[in-house]
This record gives structure tokens, C-alpha cells and sequence, in this order.
């Protein structure tokens, strides 16, 4: 996107918008990403808002959403790594640094990950300035909705001094086992404290595939989880589709190919689910969550056209609300409670307009 030089290439922005026009003739709205997080410290705060006004200018009449960074608090301190050697705030050049490397995982991740982020505590104050002039600056250029990607243990509200120009914050689980209570959880502490009542959506849940796991049970528990949280929208992602893998390259996040993560069925699944909840219930509304021994039984929202509860397993929960049960691995309402297994309980209180109802990304 930029040279060493510090100089912006249209060309690549040009070809990043053939591609967002291909994927609107699908039906898919691109969420735009405009930096990698420590990439400021490159280019710099002044020439980021000039490439922020060129991406705005070439891509902002498209229907698309902006995503101000991907990972705002990424390699705080330790940006040297990832960037050209002697980069500090303006555009240099020389040898890139060394690649992200394997990422731990666990407990051993976020201890070093706020070890980190205690010991360059002025750093991260600088980067998080740094981005809230940059997203002061592109609020001002255009009406599409702002969001900030960050890293897992914060959230985008965190990494920005102007939290109310965004259209909702936004979180990363990570992709590890030790996240799975946070797929539900931080959206409704997070939406709690929020003033503004946007909800929170997960940019970066657990991808399918990725370290071998993760398939579509686990997906489908992310989807229903976020949806049960309150979340505008929900995101999904398949290792080897996001890396365009060929089994080598980031192998060490799994060995997945590209037509492997393509003939999944898990978004088929996610799909069927989340047109169905567009028609009978709605998005966003109040959340609540019912745990016992420190399990998550339940999560119950209600939303314009009506009320969903999710029940992660069947088995675990007596007596149901009425209402219609929806199969999230099976992609269909059932007429028979099975005696196990996800399940989503829905009650529509409005006739659905089954005609145009456009679900959101």
C-alpha cells in the first residue's frame, strides 16, 4: 500500500476496490482495514491521515464498513520487529524485521501479553493517541461505520480517546480453547458499561481449522454466543481461507488448505441460522445470562420481531420457554426436543416481512 519512501499507491487501492465490487455482486459488504496496528510507527500519525484520505476517496461511495486498524495494540514496544530497521515515526528504509512468530498459546499469552503491555505502558498511551487522531480524522471525511480491531484482553473502545465515533466495539477471543466463556461473556460486560448502547461485535473469534480444531460445533457455539450476547453483527473465519493456505505457509496455525476451508458446510449452517433469526427475531435488544457452577446454561435476548434463547446443550437445562426449536447444527426447526445438543428456542411476537429482510454482515 505504501512504499518504503512513504509513498501511497493508488494502484493498490484500485485493485483492493475491484474486489470489494466482486464481492458485493455476492452479497457481501467488505469490512475495509487500514493498517496493521503498529504500522503507524512507519508510516506516521500525518501520513496515515493522508492514506486514510486516499483509501476514504477511492473506496468510501462503496457500501462498505472501516475498520481503522487491524490489532490497534499490536507488538507495543517491539515494533522494530516487524518493521524496517531504524523506523520511529516517519517513513525510513531498510531490511524489514523478523515475522510474526509462533504466538503462545493460553495462559502463557496473556501473561506476557499484560506483562508487555505494563512495561511499555507509555507506548501504548502514544499508539493509542496516535490511532485517535487518525480516527478523528476519518470520522470526518465519511458517514460509514468506524470500527478499531484490536488484540485479545482489550477492546476497540479501549484503544481510542473518541470511543463515541465508533459504530460498536469490537473484541478478539483469540483462537484458543481458554476463550470460550469470553465469547460470551465480554460482550456483556463490555455492552454494560457502554453508554451508548451500540452493542459489541467480535472481529476475530475463533477461525475453523485453525490449530487443527475448532470445527463447526465450536463455530456455530461462537455465532449463538454472539448473538445472545446482544452483538450487531457476527464474524466467521476458516484457516486456510484466511491465510489462502496451502498447508505450508503459517502452517504452524494449522495445516489446512484453501479447498479444504472452501468445501466447509459450517457456513451454510451459519447462514440458515442467521437469515432465520433476521426474519423471527431481530438483532441487538436486552441480554441475559443464566450460569449455574460456573457453566453457561443459557442466553436469552429479545429483539424487534421476538425472543431467542440459546441453550448450548439440551441436556443440561429442564423445562423450556415456548416456542419453536432451531437445530443450529442441523440448519431446521425440529418438532421434537432431542435429548442433547445446541439448540435455540424462538418466539416471533411480530408477523416476520419475509419479503426484504436484508440480515446484517
Amino acid at each position: 500500500p505504501w512504499g518504503l519512501d512513504g509513498t501511497l499507491n493508488r494502484a493498490y487501492l484500485a485493485a483492493a476496490r475491484e474486489h470489494i465490487e466482486r464481492l458485493a455482486q455476492h452479497g457481501l459488504r467488505a469490512i475495509v482495514y487500514g493498517a496493521w496496528g503498529h504500522q503507524i510507527a512507519l508510516l506516521g500519525t500525518a501520513r496515515m491521515r493522508d492514506w486514510w484520505s486516499l483509501l476514504v476517496e477511492t473506496l468510501g461511495d462503496l457500501d462498505v464498513v472501516f475498520c481503522l486498524t487491524g490489532e490497534a495494540d499490536i507488538w507495543i514496544g517491539d515494533e522494530a520487529m516487524l518493521l524496517p530497521a531504524g523506523a520511529t515515526d516517519h517513513p525510513t528504509r531498510g531490511r524489514a524485521g523478523r515475522g510474526h512468530p509462533t504466538w503462545c498459546a493460553g495462559t502463557l499469552a496473556r501473561i506476557r501479553y499484560v506483562a508487555n503491555r505494563a512495561r511499555h505502558r507509555g507506548r501504548l498511551e502514544a499508539r493509542k493517541a496516535a490511532w485517535s487522531e487518525v480516527l478523528v480524522h476519518v470520522a470526518g471525511l465519511t458517514d460509514r461505520p468506524l470500527l478499531v480491531h484490536t488484540m485479545p484482553m482489550t477492546s476497540g473502545a479501549f484503544m481510542v480517546t473518541r470511543p463515541d465515533l465508533l459504530a460498536a466495539d469490537s473484541i478478539q477471543t483469540g483462537h484458543d480453547e481458554a476463550a470460550r466463556d469470553d465469547l460470551w461473556r465480554r460482550p456483556l460486560e463490555l455492552s454494560a458499561a457502554d453508554p451508548w448502547r451500540r452493542g459489541v461485535v467480535n472481529l476475530e473469534p475463533w477461525y475453523e481449522g485453525i490449530r487443527e480444531g475448532f470445527g463447526a460445533a465450536d463455530q456455530l457455539f461462537a455465532y449463538w454466543a454472539a448473538m445472545g450476547s446482544g452483538a450487531p453483527a457476527a464474524c466467521y473465519g476458516a484457516h486456510g481461507l484466511w491465510n489462502a493456505g496451502d498447508g505450508e505457509f503459517l502452517a504452524h496455525w494449522g495445516t489446512r488448505t484453501v479447498e479444504q476451508a472452501l468445501a466447509l458446510d459450517t457456513p451454510r449452517l451459519l447462514g440458515l441460522g442467521h437469515r432465520m433469526l433476521a426474519e423471527r427475531v431481530g438483532f441487538g435488544g436486552a441480554s441475559v445470562a443464566h450460569v449455574e457452577g460456573g457453566e453457561l446454561r443459557w442466553l436469552e435476548w429479545r429483539g424487534p420481531r421476538g425472543r431467542a434463547r440459546f441453550v448450548p446443550d439440551l441436556q443440561r437445562v429442564g423445562e423450556l420457554p415456548a416456542g419453536d426449536l432451531w437445530r443450529p447444527m442441523e440448519g431446521r426447526f425440529v418438532a421434537v426436543r432431542p435429548a442433547r445438543g445446541p439448540a435455540v428456542v424462538v418466539a416471533t411476537t411480530a408477523t416476520p416481512d419475509r419479503e426484504g429482510v436484508d440480515p446484517p454482515a
